[in-house]
């Protein structure tokens, strides 16, 4: 399919509806990079949905995930040529995977911003809690990006990026940046990963946070190998042991200045992370936290502020 609309291909929820369940397969979409939008969701409340083995070629946004009811999504085996971003999670539009997919050729393999078009969770159309949280890229290839291989943008809002992974990946530069980053930005992490190409690892407009690099591979960039702000260390492992009489979680004593935080739930809109703050108890091989056997659900994660 080929057009000048502003989308092409699309799974959009509508007000008081749940859209999920649904699958777009072996689909073609060209455009014209000045602006439209190639194969996404959108809108309202969509999860469960899949866009499997397509190809959009061309746009401004080859492939999309927009606002902050957009969630649980996947994209399979899609590739985009050509064109501005390859891939987009933004305003607000969290916990979508991206499995064996590609971009070829793209100014950008990956981009998350806020605009000032959605619909956030007063009704009101505004600033998201988050620009894009918990999307994750596995298997993926990402060659010939000739601006970023990553951006977090602040297009309209500075709300952040945070806890987006993209792990068994190829970043293939030409000549250009890694990570470009102009908003805050936290839990963000390039794990297990190829990189190479890349005449610069990264550049840091504004915000605060870190981006972690993890057992990451090094070839050819115009940079020492390991490159951003973590270091190339992993975050620490964080350890759960359930009993009748208490949960325990543990993470290593090397680990200062991390923190411990809790969440009730994960899905239906942006995390609310609550730290629990120290001290934490040590038996000087790792910090513990100790409480009652849990009576309803909960998460636990560490994060460096």
């Amino acid at each position: 399919m080929t057009s000048d609309a502003d989308y092409h291909f699309k799974i959009e929820g509508y007000p008081g509806v749940n859209v999920q369940g649904n699958t777009i397969k072996h689909c073609y979409a060209e455009g014209d990079a000045t602006g439209v939008h190639g194969i996404g969701i959108k809108e309202e409340t969509c999860f469960d949905n899949t866009i499997e083995d397509c190809v959009a070629r061309n746009f401004s946004n080859n492939f999309y995930v927009r606002h902050h009811n957009i969630y649980s999504n996947t994209f399979q085996s899609c590739t985009a040529y050509g064109g501005v971003n390859g891939f987009v999670a933004r305003d607000g539009a969290h916990g979508n995977q991206f499995l064996g997919c590609a971009t070829v050729g793209t100014a950008r393999a990956f981009t998350c911003y806020d605009s000032s078009e959605d619909k956030t969770e007063g009704s009101q159309r505004g600033k998201n809690t988050f620009s894009c949280e918990g999307n994750s890229f596995a298997n993926c290839t990402f060659r010939n990006a000739s601006q970023n291989g990553i951006l977090f943008d602040n297009i309209a809002h500075d709300s952040p990026a945070a806890n987006n992974v993209f792990d068994h990946c190829v970043f293939e530069g030409d000549g250009s940046l890694v990570l470009h980053r102009t908003i805050n930005n936290y839990g963000n992490r390039i794990s297990n990963s190829t990189i190479s190409g890349y005449a610069a690892c990264e550049i840091y407009d504004g915000g605060s946070g870190q981006f972690a690099f993890a057992n990451d591979a090094w070839s050819n960039n115009g940079f020492p190998a390991g490159c951003g702000s973590s270091g190339g260390v992993a975050p620490p492992a964080l350890n759960v042991t359930i009993s009748d009489q208490a949960l325990t979680l543990s993470w290593p004593a090397t680990a200062a200045g991390w923190l411990l935080q809790e969440a009730t739930n994960l899905s239906g809109g942006p995390t609310l992370w609550m730290e629990i703050p120290p001290p934490y108890q040590s038996n000087g091989v790792n910090f513990l936290f100790v409480e009652p056997p849990l009576s309803s659900q909960k998460f636990y994660r560490l994060h460096e502020p």
